[in-house]
């Protein structure tokens, strides 16, 4: 390393992170006098300082990547920080800053307590610092998991506990909340003797003061894991495995089990309601298919696929409204009336909401093969023709499409004519 520290222009980084791995590590405003008082004593030309407030086990700290870019563009070409540790924790980033000293756009990195330069050796130095570092962090998360896994084997949950417990910071264990977990205990048999909605016992936290820890009314599917949450029988889930607590359970195994049960049959009862209305838009849709297949083909009226148009696109709406609020809100089984009121005043609106594509030209010849019309005059059939016949003949009820054949239909009415079944 030069040994005219005075030609060089430093930028000062300091570091600390809130993990685990730093918590011996002297605090920023620590560092930072520290780090003052030593540029002082060896007249180092401090350009600008860098703080960060993060851990380094991973790339991606956006102050160092800035100090990083500060370098390549030539603003300083040195670093004084107080370890290598505070530069790097990850491969990635330790070796971006040897690449640096290697192609000579980083002069030098100085450190009060650990000796290096820009030499082979010292850059193997640093190399070693910088994957000692590494280790320490591997080493730590390894360790933490360890013990974590010991925790769990002495019925000791290891994380947050649930509403209705509380973590103990003196004991480093989970107690009842006396004042919450009666009200827990009341909603479980509120909701399995009741028969009540998700939606009812949500109501019935919130009339009991319990909400969430935002102040909010606790939500319905957050009420679905407190009922299907074994923790307050005395047993947790860690690390995809049942465990047996050695806390104070809430409620009994029995009603948790009536509660999961009840909520199951519910959801069973849903997803086969869902399933059917679905099966009946399909067949909705292939009417609406067929229904427009008559109409270019010249075999339906204008007027009369319109009506129809409109009756099975209410129908279909109704069903789409109904799986909605089925998904959405279970156990609300009936439409809102008003919703739909503002539907069926809509109907002529929505039979004419496309206009009826061109009709397929199709010659004489080929419209008397494909639909006749049985006509009468006095009551009395007078045969069957496919233009309109003279004044004094009346349309029969008789409404026949397709030729002679196996493929003809014919549909009849004796009410209405113009109706298609």
């Amino acid at each position: 390393m030069i040994n005219n520290m005075e030609n060089k222009k430093f930028f000062l980084y300091a570091r600390k992170s809130t993990d685990v791995e730093d918590k011996q590590v002297l605090s920023i405003e620590a560092q930072l006098t520290e780090l003052r008082d030593y540029a002082k004593r060896e007249n180092l030309n401090i350009a600008l300082e860098f703080v960060e407030k993060q851990s380094a086990k991973v790339p991606g700290r956006p102050i160092f990547n800035e100090m990083m870019k500060c370098i390549e563009k030539g603003d300083a070409d040195s670093i004084l920080s107080w370890h290598p540790d505070r530069l790097a924790r990850n491969n990635i980033d330790g070796g971006k800053i040897i690449y640096l000293l290697d192609t000579g756009k980083l002069a030098g990195l100085k450190f009060p307590t650990f000796w290096c330069d820009s030499t082979s050796q010292g850059k193997f130095m640093l190399n070693m610092a910088f994957g000692q570092s590494k280790y320490y962090v591997d080493s730590l998360s390894e360790n933490t998991k360890r013990g974590l896994r010991q925790k769990v084997r002495n019925g000791d949950y290891p994380t947050l506990a649930p509403v209705g417990y509380i973590n103990d910071s003196r004991t480093k264990t989970v107690v009842v909340d006396r004042k919450k977990a009666k009200v827990i205990k009341q909603a479980f048999e509120f909701y399995v003797k009741g028969g009540n909605r998700l939606e009812d016992v949500s109501n019935f936290l919130a009339k009991h003061n319990l909400f969430s820890k935002t102040g909010k009314k606790i939500h319905k599917s957050r009420a679905t894991s407190i009922l299907s949450n074994s923790f307050y029988t005395g047993l947790f889930r860690y690390g995809g495995e049942l465990h047996e607590g050695k806390y104070e359970p809430i409620i009994s195994k029995k009603l948790n089990r009536l509660a999961l049960q009840d909520h199951k049959n519910s959801a069973q009862s849903l997803t086969a309601c869902v399933k059917e209305k679905q099966e009946k838009i399909s067949s909705i849709s292939i009417r609406l298919e067929r229904l427009l297949n008559g109409y270019l083909d010249q075999d339906i009226e204008k007027e009369i696929y319109r009506a129809e148009k409109g009756k099975l696109l209410l129908q279909k709406k109704s069903l789409e409204e109904e799986i909605y609020n089925l998904s959405h809100k279970q156990n609300d089984w009936l439409e809102p009336f008003q919703n739909w009121l503002e539907v069926a005043q809509n109907i002529d609106k929505i039979a004419s909401d496309f206009e009826p594509p061109p009709r397929r030209k199709i010659s004489a010849r080929q419209r008397a093969k494909k639909s006749e019309f049985v006509w009468k005059n006095g009551g009395k059939s007078v045969g069957r023709a496919s233009r309109v016949p003279p004044s004094g003949f009346e349309k029969a009820v008789e409404f026949c499409i397709g030729a002679p054949g196996k493929n003809r239909t014919c549909i009849k009415d004796s009410a209405n004519p113009h109706s298609i079944r």
